[in-house]
């Protein structure tokens, strides 16, 4: 298969390649010894733009994710991170899941409210959603939560 590259693909995966290689590679080691966070990778990953591919150019994002108009840009990141630090790299699938699933799902209110300033601080987000089966189109939920005297009967499917 011959794949070619628009510029802005090209650019972020030369760009995602050489933070790997010259920055995540010499330190993924230490942070899997110290079962840390790779949180000067994650600022790399910040301050070169990085971070926030998944979130809609509306808002000041990339216009990345799975339903994004370019999805293959954070998937290029997330690939290039993955072979020199795989912490790296899940670090930044959480945070792009996540603010993908609020730009997909929220209002252009929630949207500015909540996206324009992740960006802006460059900061990051997470989820507590483990639903098999969630997706950005819709909850599938298949857990169930049933108040009981003295708190609650779960009952579902969790990963």
């Amino acid at each position: 298969m011959d794949l070619k590259f628009t510029p802005r693909q090209q650019e972020v995966y030369d760009l995602a390649d050489r933070l790997s290689r010259q920055a995540f590679e010499p330190r993924a080691a230490s942070y899997d010894a110290q079962g840390v966070l790779p949180l000067d990778d994650l600022r790399d990953l910040a301050s070169h733009g990085l971070l926030h591919l998944a979130i809609g150019a509306d808002v000041g994002g990339g216009d990345s994710g799975i339903l994004g108009k370019q999805p293959l840009l954070y998937l290029l990141a997330l690939e290039r991170a993955a072979r020199a630090s795989l912490a790296t790299s899940h670090s930044l699938q959480v945070h792009s899941h996540a603010v993908h699933f609020i730009d997909q799902r929220a209002t252009p209110q929630q949207r500015e409210q909540l996206l324009r300033p992740i960006i802006a601080r460059n900061a990051m987000m997470t989820t507590l959603s483990s639903e098999p089966g969630r997706t950005a189109q819709g909850d599938m939920k298949k857990t169930t939560a049933d108040r009981v005297d003295g708190g609650y009967i779960v009952n579902g499917i969790k990963n």
